[in-house]
């Protein structure tokens, strides 16, 4: 006969062993943390540094712990996060040994990068590296933090303070008094398309325009075609002078003109000094702006991942609520 200490060992014996199955069981199921990326630091200032062509914002980058300057570009291959010009890229140890079949080449070094903006990092595979730009020499910085890395994130850019943020898409909310703007189709550009409403010689032009974060020109950079189309408007509004610019493939000879104004979804930019080719450039059909113009708004937000950005908006539904880490 079973005495009843045996029995009740027994049951705790036999207790004590599912626990240690049901939490081995549970310990396995646990999913894998990832040690090789950090998150985002909300709210954690990246400053522009040396801006070394006037309206591009660059910033320091750690590629394996070697500094370099970046450009930003929303106007690059969605797939390449980073693009470094060859000679910055042979600096910090990326040996280029392909030979070049055209202006701007696609040759990948595929080794594994850890790159670090400020106190954030990552881990990447692809690094683009580019023969040519078409900034002068003296102008250019090592390479370019492009739309494969902003389209990840929301990109916080502070003209006024002159600093960049990098926003965690899932904790964001637009603050009081940001509009939300959607960018207009088509997306298989390289460019972002918007809408704006421009004042010259008493006459109204409303016309789509084309965003482009790597654009130093001033103001807005009209191409040969719409000199065509609006050539005695150009005409009444040019300054008397000419300038040159160089695009990716050739320079082109500009009329610089003077804008009575600008209507950008509500916010009222004057007298903005502008351009307009004469000769065809790269460009057939595009209006051109970057940092010179939205510089006026002092603050945006840009969500390139959901095509989509937040700005300062008179006329449209204010989306409230408040913005993690923004100062």
């Amino acid at each position: 006969m079973t005495q009843p200490n045996a029995v009740n060992c027994r049951a705790h014996f036999t207790y004590c062993l599912l626990l240690l199955f049901f939490f081995s069981c549970t310990g396995n199921s646990r999913p894998e943390v990832r040690k090789d990326i950090t998150p985002p630091l909300i709210g954690k200032n990246i400053p522009f540094i040396d801006t070394l062509s006037g309206n591009h914002i660059i910033v320091e980058v750690l590629i394996n712990k070697r500094p370099v300057r970046l450009l930003l570009d929303n106007g690059t291959h969605p797939d390449y996060s980073i693009i470094l010009f060859k000679p910055s890229a042979a600096r910090i140890g990326i040996i280029d040994t392909l030979k070049s079949f055209r202006l701007e080449t696609d040759r990948i070094d595929t080794t594994l990068f850890k790159v670090s903006i400020s106190s954030f990092e990552d881990t990447m595979r692809r690094v683009q590296v580019q023969d040519y730009h078409n900034l002068p020499a003296s102008k250019l910085p090592d390479g370019i933090l492009g739309f494969g890395f902003l389209k990840k994130f929301i990109v916080l850019v502070n003209y006024e303070q002159r600093y960049v943020q990098i926003l965690d898409t899932a904790k964001f909310s637009a603050p009081g008094g940001y509009g939300e703007i959607n960018f207009e189709p088509p997306f298989n550009g390289i460019f972002r398309n918007l809408k704006a409403t421009f004042s010259m010689g008493g006459l109204k032009l409303a016309e789509p325009i084309n965003l482009d974060l790597g654009c130093a020109r001033p103001g807005f950079s009209f191409s040969n075609f719409f000199y065509k189309k609006y050539k005695n408007v150009f005409q009444g509004a040019s300054t008397g002078t000419q300038s040159k610019a160089a695009t990716m493939v050739k320079g082109t000879t500009n009329l610089n003109i003077l804008l009575d104004s600008v209507s950008l979804y509500g916010n009222l930019i004057t007298n903005l000094s502008s351009s307009v080719e004469l000769t065809e450039g790269t460009h057939v059909k595009s209006i051109i702006f970057g940092s010179d113009v939205l510089r006026h708004l002092k603050k945006i937000y840009f969500h390139f991942g959901a095509n989509k950005m937040y700005i300062p908006v008179a006329g449209l539904t204010q989306r409230q609520g408040p913005v993690v880490g923004v100062q």
